[in-house]
């Protein structure tokens, strides 16, 4: 969490100084404090990647209770479903399936299915 909090805290110090700099001040002060936060976050991004990487694993591993409402499972098991932000990838294969087969006019977007008397 500490590493975290450097990375959002560096990245918004950077965005005000961006922001000001792109507004047109372009004395001493705004360069310096740019290349202060962007110092501080980019570095610690990579290492982030994988601290947070080697605490899940070691979650999934030691406590795999805990571990299942982090993954938004339904419960723990061998077999869980796959999912992608708590949504089964059986239903996002539902929902794929039914904007393939979504009526499609001339131009290419997606018309409302009731035919041109619908149409303004």
């Amino acid at each position: 969490m500490l590493l975290a909090a450097y990375i959002v805290a560096g990245f918004v110090v950077a965005g005000v100084q961006a922001v000001g700099m792109l507004r047109g001040r372009r004395d001493r002060y705004h360069p310096v404090g740019f290349l202060t936060g962007f110092v501080t976050a980019a570095p610690a991004l990579p290492v982030q990647i994988i601290v947070g990487d080697t605490v899940a694993r070691q979650l999934f591993d030691d406590e795999p209770a805990k571990f299942a409402p982090i993954a938004l499972l339904p419960g723990t098991g061998s077999h869980g479903p796959e999912t992608l932000g708590g949504v089964p990838a059986e239903l996002l294969a539902v929902v794929a399936a039914a904007f393939d087969r979504a009526p499609v006019n001339r131009a290419g977007a997606e018309t409302s299915g009731r035919g041109p008397a619908c149409e303004r």
